[in-house]
């Protein structure tokens, strides 16, 4: 991600870091597992939960079209606010 642009190496500590740990698969490659437990409380969440699917399927009830939306990367589209970068 960081040669694509995506993120961008810190090297001094901020207030925006969580544990980070490296943990080897059974096939020999690496899992990483991040610990966001003292970042959780920082986050702000939505002031509009996403719809249960009873309210989503009797709105969508007379809709004729459907899209798949590929949503790996979707994340990805968000910049940070480069005043906030190193918080």
């Amino acid at each position: 991600m960081e040669k694509m642009g995506v993120i961008e190496k810190v090297d001094e500590p901020t207030d925006w870091c969580s544990g980070l740990v490296l943990v080897p698969k059974p096939d020999g490659s690496i899992r990483v597992c991040v610990d966001y437990a003292f970042l959780n409380p920082n986050v702000e969440r939505e002031i509009f939960p996403m719809p249960n699917a009873e309210n989503f399927f009797a709105r969508a009830e007379k809709a004729a079209v459907f899209s798949k939306l590929d949503a790996n990367h979707g994340f990805w589209q968000c910049p940070l606010d480069q005043r906030h970068a190193t918080l």
